[in-house]
Order: C-alpha cells, then structure tokens, then sequence
C-alpha cells in the first residue's frame, strides 16, 4: 500500500530489481546502488528516485536512459 492508502503493484524483474525488465537495445545504462530508500519498494516505481533520475537523464540528453534499482530492502548504511 502507498503511503497515501492507495494499492499498486510492486514490480520485481528477472534479475530482482524493483523495476521493469532490462533491455538492452539502445538505452545507457545507470546502476543505483543502497538500501531500503534506494528500493524504494513502498512507492510506485514511477515514484522512485532511480525512476526520477532516469526520466531526468532521457530528458537532458535526447536519448533513452535506463536506471537499475540495485538497493536491498532491510539494508541500511553499514552494509
């Protein structure tokens, strides 16, 4: 549930990133690595930072940007 009450659904894809499926045609790639903030599991994808900066990087350099969400729930800084 999103902090709002709303329902969404929590997309994991193949290589368990919260996310959509990798591809692998034609975008730069920009790995997020961190924590439980960086998955970011309690909002919407299109929410997220890594989804944010994605859009951002598409915008400024006219060519498609694809952010993977590397964060681990449940970790913290130490780890």
């Amino acid at each position: 549930m999103a902090p709002n009450g709303q329902s969404y659904q929590l997309s994991i894809n193949t290589t368990g990133q919260h996310g959509p499926a990798l591809t692998a045609a034609g975008s730069q790639r920009v790995l997020f690595l961190g924590d439980s903030f960086t998955m970011a599991d309690q909002v919407p994808t299109n929410q997220t930072f890594v989804h944010q900066v994605e859009r951002l990087l598409s915008a400024r350099y006219g060519r498609a940007v694809a952010g993977i969400n590397g964060g681990i729930n449940g970790y913290g800084t130490f780890q």
